[in-house]
């Protein structure tokens, strides 16, 4: 999507806020997974982390994978061993042991 790209762009050349202002004009309900993480992204690159995962923990109902793995980055760039364990433990460990038990049981 074009808002995505935009925020993606605004992002890449540190435009934190036209990035964030993108984001927030993309209604809740609208709201997705790419967009998400490609925010996030946008703030790993230049080091806000806590902003981040801030959005991490506020737009939890719209998490996927890349969404988990732009969060443990981000816990990796401030040592948040816990809290990345945590994160890798309750959304990818158990998905990624259910894939591999399927796996090896077919």
């Amino acid at each position: 999507e074009l808002i995505t790209t935009l925020i993606d762009f605004f992002g890449h050349f540190g435009e934190l806020m036209t990035s964030k202002l993108l984001f927030d004009s993309i209604s809740r309900t609208q709201k997705d997974a790419v967009c998400l993480s490609v925010t996030m992204k946008a703030f790993i690159a230049n080091r806000r982390i806590q902003c981040a995962l801030t959005l991490y923990e506020e737009y939890s109902h719209i998490h996927n994978d890349v969404c988990h793995l732009m969060a443990i980055k981000a816990c990796l760039k401030i040592q948040d061993f816990d809290r990345g364990k945590n994160i890798h433990r309750t959304h990818i460990g158990s998905d990624y042991r259910r894939q591999s038990v399927s796996l090896r049981t077919t």
